[in-house]
């Protein structure tokens, strides 16, 4: 579980990374502070557009693969988990008849090391 932990915090710390990115690059204004000089840019903030609404957040952080991307890295850690995790799988419940005969066959080998 700390594997798939850290691969989600990683993943969020970097959409979170570009979505961060795209918001200070939508809200800065380009103000020249010297009209005849050209390579004197001067940036100011101000809020973003809000428009549109709804973005996609692949245009957000302006990755056209990244739905591609994040179903890759899925598939990884469920591979990677799903290989370090061994299970023991049952058809069904054990009957009475099957409690009773492992039972009596735990008491039968303890009677043997003591003797």
């Amino acid at each position: 579980m700390n594997l798939i932990g850290n691969c989600m915090k990683e993943t969020v710390h970097w959409l979170q990374t570009d979505a961060n990115q795209t918001y200070e690059r939508e809200g800065r204004i380009q103000v020249n502070s010297n009209p005849n000089s050209s390579s004197s840019a001067t940036y100011i903030c101000r809020p973003p557009p809000r428009t549109p609404l709804q973005r996609m957040l692949s245009d957000i952080v302006h990755d056209s693969k990244l739905i591609h991307r994040i179903h890759a890295l899925f598939v990884w850690m469920l591979r990677t988990t799903n290989s370090a995790v061994n299970e023991s799988l049952f058809d069904a419940l054990p009957t009475e008849d099957d409690t009773s005969k492992q039972e009596r066959k735990g008491e039968y080998e303890k009677n043997e090391i003591k003797d």
